[in-house]
C-alpha cells in the first residue's frame, strides 16, 4: 500500500490545525493612527501601478527581557500588489528618509523580518518616491543543516504515527 498520500494528509492536516490554534490565541490590537493622509498616499501608490489589498495590516513580536515575555506590534501602511508580486508597505511624509541611516535601516529591518512574505516598500510621499528595500545577511552553514535536520525529523515523527495508525487498521 502507498502511505505518502496519507503521509501528506497528515501534514496538511497537522499544519492547519496549528494554524487556527495559532489564530485563536493572537491576542486583537487597535488600529496604529495615521501621520499621514492616506488619500494622499493611495493616489500615490495606484499613480505608480499597484493595486492596494489591504490597509494597516498587523504583525506580532514577542521580545523577551530578562526572560519576560512582551508582546509588541507593527503595522504595513499597505499591502499591495503589482505582476503577481506582493509588497508591505512603509509610508513617510516627513523630510526625505535615508534608508542607510541607522535607526531607519534598523526599523527596515524589522519590518522585513515581520512581513518576511513580501517584499517592502518604503514610499516617500514628501519626495515622491517609492524604493524597494531589501537585506541579505550571511547564514552559517550549521544553521542551515539543523533546520534541514529538524525538518527531516518532523517528517520521520509524523511518516511513523501514520504508519502505527496504518499497521493498527485506524485508517
Amino acid at each position: 500500500m502507498n502511505y505518502l498520500p496519507i503521509l501528506f494528509f497528515g501534514i496538511l492536516l497537522g499544519l492547519l490545525i496549528f494554524y487556527f490554534v495559532y489564530k485563536l490565541f493572537l491576542p486583537k490590537a487597535p488600529k496604529m493612527q495615521i501621520e499621514y493622509d492616506s488619500k494622499d498616499a493611495e493616489d500615490f501608490l495606484v499613480k505608480k501601478g499597484f493595486k492596494v489589498l489591504e490597509r494597516q495590516k498587523r504583525a506580532s513580536i514577542i521580545v523577551f527581557i530578562n526572560g519576560k515575555s512582551h508582546l509588541g506590534t507593527e503595522w504595513a501602511d499597505y499591502i499591495v500588489e503589482k505582476e503577481n508580486k506582493k509588497y508591505a508597505v512603509k509610508v513617510v511624509s516627513d523630510i526625505s528618509p535615508d534608508p542607510t541611516e541607522p535607526n531607519l535601516r534598523r526599523k527596515l529591518i524589522e519590518f522585513q523580518k515581520l512581513f518576511s512574505s513580501y517584499g517592502v516598500l518604503l514610499a516617500d510621499l514628501s519626495q515622491e518616491e517609492l524604493h524597494e528595500i531589501s537585506f541579505k545577511f550571511p547564514r552559517p552553514e550549521k544553521e542551515t543543516l539543523f533546520t534541514i535536520l529538524v525538518v527531516l525529523l518532523i517528517i520521520g515523527v509524523v511518516a511513523g504515527i501514520v504508519g502505527f495508525f496504518v499497521s493498527v487498521k485506524i485508517f
